[in-house]
């Protein structure tokens, strides 16, 4: 029977470095077989380009920016120009179109429109004020309120009946035209269309049937021709009157004459009325 084998201790050392090598080389395989940490991907962000905003027309630089500045070209000078002056051509159309149709408009929708005028106030006042003092026996029988050349009238004195103060107001004359309805508004014409109106209102009460014609002319038609001719001078505010025709130095046109004056002179005229001619044939 062999003898057993004995191990001294060089033997064991030497077994001992053995296992350890290997412990360490299989640690550093295993390491090796693990994957290495990704390396996180880095995003650059850039900023938009902030593009200058188009220039005045006359700071605008002919040449286009270089290539590659990522902004569009600027406008040239002349384009500007031109598309400020098609914007200012197109304002000015829509202006005039917007005023021309205004015109257009009702009363009510005018007076809603515009602005509160205290000029047309005083001049719808100057000619309802002698028509509502011959009427009314209150000193304070209406209120007015113009909004640009439309004023609304209200009545305040119970004891007038709208037919009255109606048929009064149109016959004075002085206004463009009425509206009746809900509410009553009166249509402010030009300073000299009023005065025109205001003095044909007048010729027109004198010479009415009862009036100043009939009693002059008689019960019979006269045979000629009359011409009444009214002119004012805008620098003496002065009211012409001149009679013309067959009959114009016969004592009819002396008498037709006279009365026309008298109601002339009553006529209170606007002001900012200039120098106007007109000839009124009454007699044909």
């Amino acid at each position: 029977m062999p003898a057993p084998l004995r191990y001294d201790g060089c033997v064991w050392r030497f077994v001992l470095e053995i296992a350890l090598g290997l412990s360490i080389g299989v640690n550093v395989y295993m390491l090796t077989r693990h994957e290495a940490p990704s390396t996180p991907t880095i995003v650059t962000v850039t900023e938009p380009r902030v593009c200058p905003p188009p220039a005045d027309a006359a700071a605008v630089v002919a040449s286009p920016p270089s290539v590659g500045s990522g902004c569009p070209p600027a406008p040239k000078a002349d384009c500007v120009a031109a598309a400020k002056a098609d914007c200012s051509a197109v304002e000015k159309k829509l202006a005039e179109t917007e005023a021309a149709l205004e015109e257009h408009l009702p009363p009510d929708q005018r007076y809603k429109h515009a602005a509160r005028s205290i000029a047309s106030e005083a001049r719808a006042r100057a000619v309802l004020d002698p028509v509502f003092a011959r009427i009314s026996k209150v000193p304070h029988s209406y209120d007015v309120e113009c909004h640009g050349s439309v004023c609304k009238l209200d009545v305040v004195d119970p004891a007038l009946s709208m037919s009255s103060w109606m048929d009064a107001v149109q016959r004075e004359g002085g206004f463009a035209g009425w509206s009746f309805s809900r509410e009553t508004f009166a249509i402010l014409g030009t300073p000299d269309e009023s005065a025109k109106s205001l003095l044909m209102a007048a010729i027109g009460r004198a010479l009415e049937p009862d009036g100043g014609l009939a009693a002059c002319a008689g019960a019979e038609k006269p045979a000629g021709t009359l011409t009444l001719g009214i002119a004012l001078d805008a620098a003496t505010q002065r009211l012409v009157l001149t009679t013309s025709g067959s009959l114009a130095s016969d004592k009819l046109g002396q008498c037709v004459k006279s009365h026309v004056q008298a109601a002339l002179d009553a006529v209170k005229l606007p002001d900012g009325v200039g120098s106007f001619a007109t000839d009124i044939p009454l007699l044909r």
